[in-house]
């Protein structure tokens, strides 16, 4: 099962509600995008809809424990492999949209591919700490951080 929250202050489901589900080839903002932002890579700015998927069931929660509306759904799919990348459309709520849309993106998290995962955050992570922006023209850093590579200890200890 794959599930939705939409936020319950927000919207509440009609007898109207209804899911749909389409697999797809998110677009995302690249560098020289003014919408891309450095410490947020995974910005979507579209999809490309490349088939439905049929979903066999939906059922709605609205219960006061846990979320206040959680939507359950079930894709008619045998399997969901790492990368495959998903749109699901919630229509029939009340609230400011009678429609959300949502995006998902599915990563493996198998034994064989736990150390990918951990190296491509580890790279993140360096990419980060490497930004001219996070350090002062003096060596100090704006963050109150050590620069990469420096151990913190003056040259007189």
């Amino acid at each position: 099962h794959l599930t939705v929250m939409p936020l319950s202050h927000l919207f509440q489901p009609t007898q109207d509600l209804k899911v749909r589900m389409w697999r797809v080839r998110l677009e995302r903002a690249r560098p020289d995008d003014p919408m891309f932002d450095s410490c947020d890579d995974t910005l979507v700015t579209g999809a490309e809809r490349l088939e439905e998927v049929a979903l066999e069931s939906i059922s709605v929660d609205c219960s006061t424990k846990g979320n206040p509306f959680c939507i359950f759904f079930r894709p008619a799919l045998s399997y969901i492999d790492d990368g495959d990348q998903f749109e699901v459309e919630i229509s029939g709520l009340r609230g400011h949209e009678g429609s959300r849309h949502f995006f998902h993106e599915f990563s493996s998290l198998r034994d064989d591919r736990k150390d990918h995962h951990l190296m491509g955050v580890a790279k993140e992570l360096v990419d980060v700490m490497n930004k001219k922006s996070l350090w002062r023209a003096d060596g100090g850093s704006a963050t109150g951080l050590p620069p990469p590579g420096d151990s913190g200890a003056s040259d007189t200890e």
